[in-house]
């Protein structure tokens, strides 16, 4: 079975156990500091089947990755989606199953659903597309963190195209995957960051003009306006995939809460530099 071992631990993250810990237990501490940025900070017990979270290093993204999971009731079993930054493999390549590394321990691949996925097109096994990616690696401590004492399965996939047609075609694969493995069981969780290295200003308002395509859950309107108002949200087709799938997966006049942005920052609030920021939100979509 392969195992993934890291590839930016030490870079991105800590890689000593004590070291990864430590640092999450200080941003989980001072996660209310992101108050003035998401509004009272009370957060619920939430069940979103979407909860999407950025994923640059800790020090930058770390504080909304734990303020966008406050309260999150996690699912034992994960489809993490993240974006293809290294160009290798596969448009939706799936890592079938073994374990990942990390420094808080060995994260189980959920084979059953991975094999289930594999035998939807487009999906395929490819462990080329996530050797060196980090969208999901830097996630991962988080997640296991928050899962305490359950480690959760994953199903790891890295999106590859913006073509709107092969990602809904994705989309609705993923949501049949799921029907028939485990309908109620089963979250998704989208990784991503959102506009990339323009000023603060124009960055969080290019990002709001994508994120309110997420809260609409127009995945299709997600796309267009990445592409039309150049919002460089390298999860915007993850993220559009994801959507897909809960359309498929809603079950006819289900009632569920409005999906929302829980939390909104930038690394200018880590790096004082206003001027080249990325943004980062949290998403949660029912």
């Amino acid at each position: 079975m392969p195992e993934r071992t890291p590839a930016v631990a030490g870079r991105f993250y800590p890689a000593g156990a004590e070291e990864a810990l430590a640092a999450i237990e200080n941003l989980a501490s001072q996660a209310g500091r992101l108050a003035d940025r998401i509004g009272p900070w009370d957060p619920p017990a939430k069940h979103p089947r979407i909860v999407m979270l950025p994923h640059a290093g800790w020090i930058f993204s770390g504080l909304a990755t734990m303020a966008a999971l406050a309260g999150v009731a996690l699912k034992k079993r994960l489809v993490v989606l993240c974006p293809n930054h290294t160009g290798q493999g596969r448009p939706f390549g799936v890592w079938p199953d073994g374990e990942w590394q990390t420094p808080l321990g060995k994260v189980p691949v959920d084979a059953e659903l991975a094999q289930a996925l594999c035998r939807q097109a487009p999906f395929r096994e490819d462990l080329a597309c996530h050797r060196g990616e980090h969208s999901i690696e830097v996630l991962l401590p988080f997640l296991l963190y928050r899962a305490k004492p359950e480690i959760p399965r994953i199903t790891p996939v890295c999106v590859g195209t913006q073509d709107a047609a092969s990602l809904e075609q994705a989309g609705q694969a993923l949501a049949r995957a799921i029907a028939e493995t485990d309908p109620d069981g089963i979250g998704i969780i989208v990784s991503s960051d959102m506009n990339h290295y323009e000023s603060e200003e124009t960055t969080l308002e290019k990002d709001k003009i994508a994120l309110a395509q997420v809260v609409a859950e127009n995945p299709g309107g997600l796309l267009e306006a990445c592409r039309r108002h150049h919002v460089t949200m390298c999860g915007c087709s993850p993220m559009a995939l994801a959507l897909w799938c809960v359309h498929a997966l809603r079950r006819e006049g289900e009632a569920v809460p409005k999906p929302a942005v829980v939390v909104h920052d930038s690394s200018g609030r880590v790096s004082r530099d206003h001027a080249h920021v990325v943004g980062y939100a949290g998403c949660h979509v029912f």
